[in-house]
């Protein structure tokens, strides 16, 4: 029986022949791709391709480029030229798109070349590769769509490899806002403590103080009787009012100061609700004693909450053990 789609183009290979056809091709693709890959290279002297290839990049002859500086990298790995052919090579794939294999070029560079005075701006070619990724100017492998994911794993190499560049927080800072739009509650609280804690007076501090905070009070949806993400994230908008207090900054930080002071009150009002609800869980569960317990705390701690009055009145009807 042939196979449908050919008989609609006229031709009348059997589907069992189809079928092993496509199982070859499969097979041996690693091959043909490797050789493919072979054909992309160029041989010759290290100076000559070195040289060409920085000529062709200015020309924006990116292909040919590639084949050249490839050529210095698989042929002449201990050269003089084979480090700059190898940094040049990741940013000419990068242009070409290649996204990944300029990943693994990069990584390679750093491991091969760790004093090298190429690693500067590397440090810059693999942060935009990250971000190009990130926001979705990158094809993904096989060029089906785009793997803005990826970017994450770029951008975490680059600031783990380059702590003290001036673009390793902002890559923390795009890490941390790519799991916050996402609602990656866990990745972002992560992220923002990492930045904090490595880069404590970064002009990013404040506003990850902030976003640490909204990120605890979303995360809050664990069991019932643990409130400590919500005492976590009522100190942590604490924090960020005390933090831009002292640098100054609290006028400047006004409509997040107003921000910080309705989550507070949201909070407050959730720890005062799960209190309650406690109390009546363990109320439920024959223990009176420990029911009067959350009932009095959320009396003590939020008297002006109408969970307060709930509270009073079920230690009423309860007798108020002790």
């Amino acid at each position: 029986m042939a196979h449908p789609l050919l008989t609609i183009m006229g031709l009348t290979m059997p589907t069992t022949s189809i079928t092993r056809f496509a199982r070859v091709f499969l097979w041996t693709l690693p091959f043909w791709l490797a050789l493919g890959g072979c054909r992309s290279i160029v041989r010759g002297e290290p100076d000559w391709l070195l040289a060409q290839g920085k000529a062709l990049r200015a020309k924006k002859r990116y292909k040919s480029a590639q084949a050249h500086l490839r050529g210095v990298v698989h042929y002449h790995p201990e050269s003089k030229e084979a480090e700059e052919g190898l940094y040049l090579l990741a940013n000419t794939r990068h242009k070409l798109g290649k996204g990944q294999i300029a990943f693994e070029d990069f990584k390679k560079f750093v491991e091969t070349y760790p004093q090298s005075p190429y690693l500067l701006p590397v440090a810059v070619g693999e942060y935009q590769l990250g971000i190009d990724h990130l926001e979705g100017r990158m094809p993904a492998f096989w060029f089906f769509g785009t793997d803005r994911g990826y970017g994450l794993r770029i951008l975490r190499h680059m600031q783990r490899n380059f702590r003290n560049h001036s673009l390793a927080q902002k890559a923390l800072v795009s890490i941390a806002e790519w799991h916050i739009d996402a609602e990656d509650h866990d990745d972002a609280i992560e992220t923002l403590e990492r930045l904090l804690e490595q880069y404590p007076r970064s002009q990013y501090a404040l506003w990850a103080r902030f976003e640490l905070a909204k990120a605890l009070f979303a995360s809050n949806d664990g069991p019932l009787y643990d409130l400590r993400l919500l005492y976590r994230s009522r100190r942590a908008f604490k924090d960020f009012v005390g933090t831009a207090k002292l640098f100054g900054q609290l006028e400047n930080e006004a409509k997040r100061a107003a921000e910080t002071t309705k989550y507070i009150a949201r909070i407050e009002k959730r720890i005062a609700e799960r209190g309650y609800e406690i109390g009546r869980f363990y109320e439920r569960r024959n223990d009176p004693k420990s029911a009067a317990y959350y009932y009095r705390q959320v009396m003590a701690d939020y008297p002006n909450s109408r969970f307060a009055n709930a509270s009073a009145a079920r230690l009423k009807e309860l007798g108020s053990p002790s």
